[in-house]
């Protein structure tokens, strides 16, 4: 099973309450590059159940991600990460994630 179905298949057995603890305390750049590769209802179920106030800034950061490259490796250890969060695994510290502007789109006024 892909990591992103087994993330989103997680997120559906779990209860909201349960969900939102678990969720609320974790940087909202390490949901946003966990939920990259998700459809947009599986994106938009996650999001309606943080708050409003975290939702917005995840999907800010899905917006600042969207503009910059995201290596594959950094996604894979991002959702895993999520994923060991919601099977009451813990993780060794956050995740450091270096986000590098795509080439071709900054253009400088000279």
């Amino acid at each position: 099973m892909a990591l992103n179905d087994k993330l989103v298949k997680l997120l559906s057995s779990i209860h909201k309450v349960n969900l939102q603890n678990i969720l609320m305390p974790v940087p909202d750049r390490e949901i946003a590059l966990s939920m990259i590769y998700m459809r947009d209802v599986d994106r938009n179920n996650l999001l309606t159940l943080l708050s409003g106030k975290k939702s917005k800034r995840i999907v800010d950061e899905l917006k600042l991600i969207s503009r910059v490259n995201i290596k594959y490796d950094l996604y894979c250890i991002s959702i895993k990460r999520i994923i060991n969060l919601l099977n009451n695994i813990k993780n060794d510290g956050s995740i450091k994630s270096y986000l590098r502007p795509k080439r071709g789109r900054f253009k400088p006024d000279h």
